[in-house]
């Protein structure tokens, strides 16, 4: 009976160690979770602001664009008149 109770002794100190260091890995394994869920928010805030500037520079595109375009027709405008321009000299230089 002493060597079963001693045996039983030796088990439970046994289980109780692991139950010890189940305990310590589940802290640490917390730990982990919790450091991995801020580096997620982190990440998913930097996702944010790059989504914000992609969005700014698409729009800056877009409206650079169209002051490119009125750039474009201002010039061509202004070329037609030119010529316009030239030949209407050109028909007064010819009037003696």
């Amino acid at each position: 009976v002493a060597r079963k109770l001693l045996i039983q002794e030796n088990e439970l100190e046994k289980a109780e160690d692991r139950a010890k260091r189940s305990e310590m890995k589940c802290v640490d394994l917390e730990h982990e979770v919790k450091n991995l869920h801020h580096q997620l928010k982190s990440f998913l805030a930097r996702i944010d602001d790059a989504q914000n500037k992609e969005q700014t520079c698409e729009d800056q595109i877009r409206r650079l664009s169209q002051h490119l375009k009125d750039a474009e027709r201002r010039s061509d405008l202004v070329f037609d008149e030119r010529t316009n321009l030239q030949k209407s000299v050109g028909i007064l230089a010819g009037i003696p």
